[in-house]
């Protein structure tokens, strides 16, 4: 188990660094218009991540595991191929939409971004259907090849200057050529009706994982998509540029989830008491933040010299808001991981939900009082209240047990 995890981990590792690497390129090398497009565009890959992965990707890995019978594997993993097809096209036709129609942008970069889209669905199918079949090495593959072809389409397109129509070529590029890693792992077909059949008892908590989605994307990104429309993305790539430190942590976080939720819920199912390991993780995602911040802080005038363009400005107080926000979104992701491992999917939704009022309607207030410098105060607010909120969920529910285990 923990050698599959650890090939998860370095695959991953690839892609989060050249994303990364990527991200400095345009702080360094672009304007922050430019780069809030970007960040606009890889907001929107997320969103559909997500709800892929509340339709396709999670129910694959649970209920195929789930499942004893070997006919009953096959179903699963025939209809949820049916599903994400349907899903994919409909993203990338949405975004193409959007893209055209209300960013105003010409055809042809439209549906390159909707292809995109497209893409990245198809590629994280496999992937996540590679691990859940056992084939850890052929997804871990996939990262590293996408992320050298990446590399190597950077460095002959952009070999001037860093644009946002650079990247999106470059990535389309290197996930179709990543995703041929896959061939030799077909899904036979089936029919719409046998396929619905099958799905349908899936849905009933799927449902609850997509309103999640929706709510998570709203209450932690619903900002970006204000700015864009109402201001610019000049201001979202100014407001931005304090977050991409941060992308290192995160990868520890989520490295951190990979390998607690299965533990979690095997624990739970045992009635084993969890307390001690989720406040141990909460003190060392705290430290972690803490030392992190220190460290920038002390070091700033060297980090912002070396990192950003003469075009951002305020981007201390952007990083001390944001680290703030990160803090706190590391401990809901412990509170939010053991409650998807106790299957409590609808309070976890239902919470998501009033975050998003939160979110919203401080965001709205700070617009109008203080301006975009404290957008991220906004998301604060609106984890502190998922912390708390999941905190009174688990502690009702009973799961956690008691701290001396």
């Amino acid at each position: 188990m923990k050698k599959k995890i650890g090939i998860t981990v370095v695959g991953q590792g690839f892609v989060g660094l050249v994303n990364f690497l990527i991200t400095l390129s345009f702080l360094k090398f672009s304007s922050p218009g430019e780069f809030g497009v970007y960040a606009l565009i890889f907001s929107i890959m997320l969103l559909f991540g997500g709800i892929q992965n509340a339709l396709v990707n999670t129910p694959l890995a649970v209920y195929h595991a789930a499942a004893l019978d070997h006919t009953l594997q096959t179903d699963i993993d025939q209809s949820i191929k049916l599903v994400s097809r349907v899903n994919n096209l409909m993203a990338a036709l949405m975004v193409f939409l959007a893209w055209w129609l209300l960013a105003g942008a010409d055809w042809l970069f439209s549906a390159a971004v909707g292809l995109l889209i497209l893409a990245h669905q198809v590629r994280e199918y496999h992937k996540n259907r590679a691990i859940v079949m056992a084939e850890v090495t052929k997804s871990a593959l996939s990262d590293i090849l996408y992320s050298v072809m990446f590399v190597m389409a950077m460095a002959y397109l952009a070999q001037t200057e860093v644009t946002v129509e650079y990247v999106v070529y470059s990535q389309i590029l290197a996930m179709a050529i990543s995703s041929f890693i896959f061939i030799g792992s077909p899904v036979k077909s089936i029919g719409i009706k046998p396929a619905w059949q099958t799905y349908r008892a899936i849905f009933t908590d799927s449902r609850w994982s997509l309103l999640g989605v929706f709510s998570s994307e709203i209450q932690s990104r619903g900002y970006i998509y204000i700015l864009a429309y109402f201001f610019s993305a000049n201001i979202v790539g100014l407001v931005q540029a304090g977050k991409v430190f941060f992308g290192p942590l995160n990868m520890v976080v989520m490295a951190w989830g990979k390998i607690y939720r299965p533990k979690f819920a095997k624990m739970i199912a045992q009635n084993d008491p969890i307390l001690k390991i989720m406040l141990i993780s909460a003190l060392t995602f705290g430290a972690m933040n803490a030392v992190f911040y220190a460290l920038a802080i002390i070091n700033w005038d060297l980090i912002s010299g070396l990192i950003f363009s003469d075009e951002y400005s305020n981007v201390k107080i952007y990083f001390s808001l944001w680290s703030v926000v990160l803090l706190f979104v590391h401990w809901r992701t412990i509170l939010s991981i053991v409650c998807q491992s106790a299957k409590l999917f609808k309070p976890l939704a239902i919470i998501g939900m009033i975050s998003v009022v939160i979110s919203l309607l401080s965001l709205v207030i700070i617009l109008n009082i203080s301006g975009v410098e404290f957008v991220p105060v906004s998301v604060v607010l609106s984890e502190i209240f998922l912390v708390i909120g999941l905190i009174s969920v688990l502690k009702n529910r009973g799961v956690g047990g008691h701290a001396s285990a």
